[in-house]
């Protein structure tokens, strides 16, 4: 069975001009947003070229994302694809919070006192009395997780 997805988790914005675009090499362009209208255009489809406005920046955005996660270029989405490319951005986001976790952890304890907080992370080192639930003056990787939780479902 296939569905048309939209989603806020994934920052889709699926518009009609998402059912209207062409691809191009690369890149996809929407034929409400073409490549040619930037001005700094390296050829027809450049998906790193500037967006003229917002709503353009976002329409190409969503075109470009879309046509990422339809891997077999049907413009639908079908489960599937939607669980293959969930599963890949999971594991990108942990593996960027645990890279930047690991930076921040400068003695390897496993824990983010508040001066590597302040070293490495400043608006963690901001947050640090909120986020530090045991109030035992380090910040674990799960209660940077939880804190980053709450903030999302705050703003959805």
């Amino acid at each position: 069975m296939k569905i048309l997805l939209a989603t806020a988790s994934a920052a889709l914005l699926i518009t009609s001009a998402a059912a209207a675009q062409t691809t191009s090499g690369y890149g996809t362009t929407s034929s409400a947003a073409p490549a040619a209208a930037t001005g700094t255009s390296a050829g027809p489809g450049d998906p790193y070229d500037d967006a003229p406005d917002q709503d353009a920046m976002r329409e190409r955005f969503s075109d470009r994302t879309f046509a990422k996660i339809d891997a077999n270029g049907d413009r639908m989405i079908d489960r599937a694809e939607w669980g293959q490319f969930m599963t890949q951005w999971l594991a990108e986001r942990r593996e960027r919070f645990d890279s930047r976790f690991n930076a921040a952890d400068e003695n390897g304890d496993g824990l983010i006192s508040r001066e590597e907080a302040a070293r490495h992370e400043p608006i963690l080192a901001h947050h640090f009395d909120s986020i530090d639930r045991d109030v035992d003056g380090m910040l674990s990787s799960g209660e940077i997780r939880r804190a980053m939780r709450m903030r999302q479902h705050r703003n959805n």
